[in-house]
């Protein structure tokens, strides 16, 4: 009968050890190499369907009906993405938008 010889395994760790005061970044991406690329939020007010006779028939003046409601959220989206939804606000003589939720 052979016999086995069972020796004990020690490992290096892999990852370095992190002091307790920096306990609470592990994890977190250091954005400071990007935090000043500029980025385009586009605000979704909203959309509606027309014919191609329709929009043929488009003139100055004319006044669109979106399917949103006035109270409901809009869509925030960041390169074509949805990255939260907002309600519109007035922000002195501008549009502005309050922030509901962070998708």
């Amino acid at each position: 009968m052979s016999s086995i010889v069972v020796e004990p395994l020690i490992l290096e760790p892999l990852v370095e050890a992190v002091a307790p005061e920096r306990l609470e970044k592990v994890g977190v991406p250091d954005l400071s190499l990007v935090d000043h690329v500029q980025v385009r939020l586009t605000a979704v007010l909203g959309e509606m369907e027309l014919t191609v006779a329709e929009l043929f028939d488009l003139k100055t003046g004319k006044v669109l009906a979106l399917q949103q409601l006035l109270d409901d959220t809009i869509v925030l989206q960041l390169n074509g993405k949805a990255v939260a939804t907002a309600h519109l606000v007035a922000v002195g003589d501008c549009f502005g938008v309050q922030i509901a939720q962070v998708l």
